[in-house]
């Protein structure tokens, strides 16, 4: 069993985004067995297992549509150009448009 198929049956992996990550199966396995080997060594990586945050348009027949060249234009696609986190620590300072908010409660 290859590792995109591993993480298919594990329900980490759609079908379909396995089918399209087939040609560099290896390259993932690869990859697997690194983290792995880093674990066993006692560094850890971030983000870990549950922590990883996916994003994306699930059945959406106009992305199904595109060619696998036009996946990331941002003139034929519609996908998320940058996703911000902040956390998991409170802001030790508070925005003005936080204190807004509070002060109308």
């Amino acid at each position: 069993m290859g590792a995109l198929a591993g993480l298919v049956a594990r329900g980490l992996v759609a079908p379909d985004w396995a089918e399209a990550l087939a040609p560099v199966d290896d390259r993932i396995a690869a990859m697997g067995e690194f983290l792995r080997n880093e674990l066993r060594a006692g560094r850890s990586y971030l983000p870990q297992g549950d922590h990883v945050f996916r994003a994306g348009f699930i059945d959406d027949p106009y992305v199904k549509g595109l060619a696998s060249k036009e996946w990331y234009d941002n003139k034929k696609n519609k996908f998320f150009d940058s996703i911000t986190f902040i956390g998991p620590y409170p802001s030790k300072v508070e925005k003005a448009s936080r204190k807004k908010i509070d002060h109308q409660l």
